[in-house]
């Protein structure tokens, strides 16, 4: 950028300090009497750790980003509010954007406030690390999102674009997805992969809108804009809850029969651990399933649930009778296959491929559509230190090197 037009960025940027620290100063005034006025407070600092680096004013960034996470604890757990401690981070923020106001360069050191709980913490709401995938094109959304449910302890990504969400819920499919409306209506491929996984149980979803549809809503499942931060919280909180009540009581994928995903990670931590008594080698794969043929999108979701339920009776004759299959999202299933050296697993990955590959499933109106697949087998050793998810996260990614290579549709990798 032009050094001059950078300069007079930075002087109007500069100029808007008197509005910030005024609003700073409402939002906390109005805390007093609500506690969901500090959702304007977070918004004020949380535009300021993101736009002073921009201009290059690190000092705002780094105090910014300090009390941005102090104050998404704030408001993700209510009862470590202390006034004092408040007034203590509005004076902070007021100081640097005075100092920096001065001195634009200045980037020294201020004392910052010291939490005011003198006990040890509480430990994070989250007491899992749920996945949560939020999908929003508007980056203060998805920043603000993503520090709160991070503070309760959850594992939080995000996506900008409908095909940013697609590529994270075929990587790792998340636990919940927090969906702008806007984008879903837009996108039907997006919005029919998160219905088709939400009905399957696969995850549950929180859709964000500026105003819920006059019928058939559940409030339980809307965030409406402009929303409270911490009722947006609380809102994921209960239905990542209830996903997990009603997971308690189902570890069978309801189209294809095989374990849906949380069944097959508890099978593979069993796996993993025999894995390490035993010192025998175990293989973990995904595999990848498609209807080969471009007239698949016209023929419903139908062909596609018969898709998938041959290709999991396919992959039980495919594999020995003590290894798991599960379903591991829309498209998409994975294997546990224990005891099997690098020679084993090469054997038995070429075996489920073939299985996969000789498919023909019926079509109304038409010859049996075949199938194209694709896998990635990682053959895991005792010494291996990722935990399931993170076996099957590795073992994704070698499967969609395999799709994106245009080979043989296989990738082994031998650790």
């Amino acid at each position: 950028m032009d050094p001059q037009l950078l300069s007079q960025l930075r002087d109007t940027y500069i100029a808007s300090f008197a509005a910030k620290k005024a609003g700073a100063e409402a939002a906390l005034r109005a805390s007093r009497a609500d506690p969901a006025a500090l959702g304007d407070l977070f918004r004020i600092v949380h535009s300021l750790s993101g736009s002073g680096a921009s201009f290059g004013l690190p000092a705002i960034s780094r105090y910014c980003h300090v009390m941005e996470a102090r104050l998404g604890r704030l408001i993700a757990d209510p009862s470590l509010l202390d006034r004092q401690e408040l007034e203590r981070w509005q004076a902070l923020l007021c100081e640097v954007l005075d100092l920096t106001a001065a001195d634009p360069t200045w980037n020294g050191e201020l004392v910052v406030p010291a939490p005011a709980e003198t006990s040890p913490a509480a430990p994070p709401a989250a007491t899992v690390r749920e996945r949560i995938l939020v999908v929003d094109s508007d980056p203060d959304t998805r920043g603000l999102l993503e520090v709160l449910l991070q503070q309760r302890g959850s594992s939080v990504r995000t996506a900008a674009t409908a095909e940013e969400a697609l590529a994270e819920i075929d990587r790792t499919p998340p636990d919940l997805v927090i969906l702008d409306t806007e984008i879903a209506g837009a996108a039907p491929e997006l919005d029919g992969v998160v219905r088709g996984l939400e009905g399957a149980g696969d995850l549950v979803v929180c859709r964000l809108a500026s105003a819920m549809p006059l019928e058939g809503g559940d409030a339980s499942q809307w965030i409406v804009r402009p929303f409270d931060p911490a009722a947006a919280v609380g809102r994921a909180a209960a239905l990542l809850e209830r996903r997990r009540l009603l997971a308690d009581h189902s570890l069978q994928d309801p189209v294809t029969g095989v374990l849906n995903r949380r069944a097959f990670l508890e099978r593979l931590t069993t796996e993993i651990a025999r894995r390490d008594r035993s010192r025998r080698p175990l293989a973990v794969g995904v595999t990848n399933v498609a209807v080969a043929s471009p007239e698949a999108s016209a023929w419903g979701q139908g062909v596609s649930q018969r898709v998938l339920r041959a290709a999991a009776d396919a992959l039980l004759h495919a594999v020995r009778r003590y290894d798991v299959v599960g379903r591991w999202a829309a498209d998409r299933f994975a294997l546990a296959l224990a005891d099997i050296d690098s020679d084993g697993a090469h054997a038995a990955a070429q075996r489920v491929l073939a299985a996969l590959r000789t498919l023909a499933v019926p079509v109304r109106g038409g010859q049996p559509a075949a199938v194209n697949a694709w896998l990635g087998l990682l053959c895991s050793r005792p010494t291996d230190a990722r935990d399931a998810g993170g076996l099957v996260e590795s073992a994704a990614a070698a499967c969609d090197r395999a799709r994106s290579n245009h080979g043989p549709g296989l990738e082994v990798v031998d650790q």
